[in-house]
C-alpha cells in the first residue's frame, strides 16, 4: 500500500501529481490552537518514527487517526497538547536522519524521546525549533537543509548534507518565505519530490548537482511556485 500524507490545504495539481506516482492522498486536517500557517502541516502534529509508525499529538483528529491505522500505520500518542505560541507548537518537528534524533531537545515531546532511547537513536541538540520542517530528508543517510546549527551538528558524522541559503521563493501563509525540508518529500531512496516547480528554488542548480551525483530524481509536482505544506509523507507499506 502507497499512501502519502499532505495538508489539506494543498492544491490539486499537487495532489494529482502524487496520485500520478501512484499513492493515495491523505489529508492532514488542521489541530485547535495552531497558528493558521501550519494547522495542517503534517510534520507540526505528527513525529515519523520509522516507516510505519507515527507518533501523534494529543487532540489530532480522531477519523483521521482511525484512517491511518486501516492502512497499517502503527500508532502512539504523545505527551504534548499544541498551541499557537512558540516552543508549544514545535513538540513534534523532530527529524531522525540516520540514527540521530534532531531538534531542539528541550522543547522536544517526552514520549518522541522515550521510543528514541528505546531504539538507540542518539539525540543531537540545535538551535532550530522547526527541525523537521528545516530538513529534506532525501535517504536515511542523506539530506539537505538551510538551517546553519543543523548543518553543523550533522557535518562531522556520516550524514551527507548539503547546506543551502533560505530559499526565499518558497511559499508559507503568514510568512515571509517557507522552508525546503516542508516544501518537499522522500518518494523512496531513487526519487525526491518538490511540491511545485522546483525550479524556482534560488539553489536548484546546486540541489539538483547534489542529487545528479548521488543517482537521485528531483521531480516537481506542479508547475507553480513550491510550497511548504509541512512535509510531504510518502509511506509505502
Amino acid at each position: 500500500m502507497k499512501m502519502c500524507i499532505v495538508d489539506k490545504r494543498a492544491n490539486r495539481k499537487i495532489i494529482d501529481s502524487i496520485e500520478t506516482l501512484g499513492y493515495e492522498v491523505v489529508l492532514m486536517p488542521s489541530m485547535k490552537n495552531v497558528s493558521e500557517s501550519c494547522k495542517s502541516h503534517p510534520d507540526i502534529s505528527l513525529f515519523r518514527i520509522s516507516n510505519s509508525e507515527l507518533i501523534y499529538a494529543k487532540g489530532c483528529d480522531g477519523n483521521f487517526l482511525s484512517l491511518l491505522k486501516e492502512k497499517g500505520i502503527t500508532l502512539i500518542e504523545g505527551n504534548s497538547l499544541l498551541s499557537h505560541k512558540y516552543p508549544d507548537d514545535i513538540k513534534y518537528n523532530a527529524a531522525i536522519i540516520g540514527n540521530y534524533l534532531v531538534h531542539k531537545l528541550n522543547s522536544t515531546d517526552s514520549k518522541i524521546f522515550e521510543k528514541c532511547i528505546e531504539r538507540n537513536i542518539k539525540p543531537l541538540n540545535v538551535r532550530q525549533g522547526y527541525s523537521c520542517c528545516s530538513i529534506a530528508k532525501v535517504r536515511e543517510n542523506l539530506a539537505i537543509t538551510s538551517d546553519l546549527s543543523i548543518y553543523k551538528a550533522l557535518e562531522n558524522t556520516e550524514i551527507e548534507i548539503l547546506l543551502i541559503p533560505p530559499q526565499k521563493s518558497i511559499v508559507l501563509t503568514g510568512a515571509d518565505y517557507g522552508f525546503i525540508g516542508g516544501a518537499s518529500g522522500r518518494v523512496n531512496d531513487q526519487v525526491f519530490a518538490i511540491a511545485g516547480n522546483a525550479e524556482y528554488l534560488e539553489s536548484y542548480c546546486e540541489i539538483r548537482r547534489f542529487l545528479d551525483k548521488r543517482g537521485v530524481r528531483l521531480i516537481s509536482l506542479s508547475d507553480e511556485k513550491p510550497v511548504d505544506l509541512g512535509t510531504l509523507m510518502f509511506f509505502t507499506l
